[in-house]
């Protein structure tokens, strides 16, 4: 008599059932905030019955974790989603980049301030990393300006681009780049002989390229269960609104030949990422798209002292920033008809000090400054060099 032998459908229905008892939590805390998944009908615990192997006959290699939150295994969770997450901070990149510019290249508007009826043209750029919080960064910026005095205010207008490129676990990675332009206006005050108003509006346009590096484990028949380093790759544009107002008066205090001139500033920065689809790997993913509104104060005090007989004059720069957001926006993913993703905002640091220290004077026809800058922490960049050289006729 023939024995009866089960058939290989029964078998892969085993597997599936035993892995799924394994992935019944359905939330996990990483290194960039919490995770929740959800499944649509015809799914169970994220593995989808009616489009997996079961329903078309079978497969010796079958994905059975595309999504694991097993409850002994956060480890192994974190390797998924906490690239997944990584990756998803391309937003904060952008804005970072944005900040570059506006907080470095045009962090002493007054140093570009000429006289009435005199022109000037500058080219400058940003250079640095971010290595708060854990992360590895390079970001930059060069920017092309020019301006006109007429006497009731300086109307500036600056041409430039910037580059952040982020880097994650898993060889995951979001490089970020784009195209800016900023109008900006320096308005004389008159209640105080040094004290200036600056306004300044800017539209950033990009693109980030991403790669999300992951853990998938895999079901090889009989009975070994192998994770599998995989990555999907997606690219998405990026746009940005901003504005800038800031109140300085200089000169206001000299001590020992130097001279202190305080300033506020306000900032609101409005980002969009559009919807973007991964292509590649074991699990690409399908991410929504998301807007980040951001503001933030800063309160500070430059400084200038003139070295004897030399034409140079060393600048330094303490700033205190308060950011008025802790989080930014959440995260919605899904592989469509498998599972679905919510993630937390990334949670920011809201308050740091800046502090700066360069040399600035007279070279060839123009003004040339160098500067080093640090923060302690927060949403800017941990160390960066500026550079501008300037031209007034």
């Amino acid at each position: 008599m023939r024995s009866r032998e089960p058939s290989k459908n029964s078998f892969h229905l085993a597997i599936y059932l035993l892995a799924a008892l394994s992935f019944n939590a359905h939330s996990a805390e990483c290194e960039y905030g919490g995770i929740t998944s959800s499944n649509p009908n015809n799914t169970l615990d994220g593995l989808s019955l009616s489009n997996s192997p079961l329903s078309s006959g079978g497969s010796d290699v079958v994905v059975v974790a595309q999504m694991t939150l097993a409850h002994s295994s956060g480890s192994f969770a974190c390797n998924y989603f906490g690239t997944l997450a990584a990756t998803s901070t391309a937003i904060s990149g952008s804005v970072r980049g944005v900040n570059t510019m506006v907080n470095g290249a045009h962090s002493r508007p007054l140093s570009r301030r000429v006289s009435v009826d005199e022109k000037t043209i500058w080219l400058a750029g940003d250079w640095g990393e971010n290595r708060h919080n854990g992360r590895d960064d390079a970001i930059g910026m060069a920017e092309i300006g020019a301006g006109y005095n007429f006497g009731w205010a300086q109307l500036n207008l600056s041409y430039g681009k910037t580059w952040t490129n982020q880097s994650f676990s898993l060889n995951s990675y979001a490089d970020s780049d784009g195209d800016y332009l900023m109008l900006e206006s320096i308005i004389p005050l008159s209640f105080h002989d040094g004290a200036f108003l600056t306004i300044g509006t800017y539209g950033h346009w990009g693109e980030v390229d991403i790669r999300r590096g992951y853990v998938a484990q895999i079901f090889a028949p009989p009975a070994a269960v192998v994770e599998v380093l995989s990555s999907s790759v997606s690219n998405t544009d990026t746009r940005t609104l901003g504005l800038r107002i800031r109140l300085d008066i200089e000169d206001v205090y000299s001590y020992a030949g130097t001279s202190f001139s305080p300033y506020i500033d306000a900032s609101y920065i409005e980002t969009k990422i559009d919807s973007y689809t991964e292509e590649g790997g074991f699990s690409p993913i399908f991410f929504d798209s998301r807007q980040e509104e951001i503001s933030e104060l800063r309160v500070g005090i430059n400084s200038m002292t003139p070295i004897y007989n030399s034409g140079l004059s060393w600048i330094s720069n303490l700033e205190g920033v308060h950011r008025f957001e802790d989080e930014g926006s959440p995260v919605s993913a899904r592989e469509i008809g498998v599972y679905t993703i919510s993630l937390d905002g990334q949670q920011y640091d809201d308050t740091w000090l800046k502090a700066g220290i360069g040399i600035e004077g007279q070279l060839a026809d123009g003004k040339a400054s160098l500067m080093l800058n640090g923060t302690t922490e927060g949403e800017a960049m941990s160390t960066w060099v500026a550079a501008s050289y300037q031209i007034a006729f």
